[in-house]
């Protein structure tokens, strides 16, 4: 679900790419709405990317184009935080996320999490990356999975030691250690399926 706002750039993006055949930069959307600074463009524009209408261009300067619906996307909810160090609760929203087919591997329910944290960075996982999830309620030992704890939610590692249950950080900080909790008290509620990174 798109502000107005959000329209109104998403539209002068289209137009412009039309006209041009190539995107406006920060400063030329910055002009044309009149903010005051780029990051004021760039807050709209890293909302229409996360909201999959838009998608980043690495290493070109008009780094950002229209997502090509011939792609094959689907539109799923974007349900809340999670944390990648310390658990957080995740919260409900009626957002939803444009993402490519790719990232959905298989048939089942999918939903999206914005990451929050560092302690996943060695499996590539930044803090701000937009997390996608297959519903689950089972786990391989190392599936990185959406469990839930006394502590709240969080994106680990899974291991079954039999009596307990490891949850562990794939960080290259020491200061992310494993937690284990005893067998049942952890609940499954996903599995990794892809990210989209949100940076411009």
């Amino acid at each position: 679900m798109l502000t107005l706002r959000q329209k109104e750039i998403l539209d002068f993006i289209k137009e412009y790419i039309d006209k041009n055949g190539v995107a406006p930069t920060l400063s030329e959307i910055k002009g044309r709405f009149g903010f005051k600074s780029n990051s004021a463009a760039h807050q709209h524009v890293a909302a229409l990317q996360r909201k999959g209408y838009l998608k980043k261009l690495p290493f070109q300067s008009r780094a950002i184009s229209l997502l090509d619906e011939s792609e094959g996307v689907k539109e799923i909810p974007l349900v809340g935080r999670i944390a990648l160090g310390e658990p957080i609760e995740s919260f409900d929203t009626k957002e939803t996320i444009k993402v490519p087919d790719i990232l959905l591997s298989g048939n089942g329910q999918f939903y999206a999490l914005e990451a929050k944290g560092n302690s996943m960075n060695d499996d590539g996982i930044l803090n701000g990356d937009l997390i996608i999830v297959k519903q689950s309620h089972t786990a391989e030992n190392g599936d990185v999975v959406v469990a839930m704890t006394s502590d709240g939610a969080t994106l680990k590692r899974f291991y079954n030691h039999g009596d307990k249950i490891e949850l562990r950080p794939k960080s290259d900080d020491s200061e992310y250690l494993s937690k284990f909790f005893p067998y049942g008290e952890v609940e499954i509620q996903g599995k990794f399926s892809g990210l989209i990174r949100r940076s411009l």
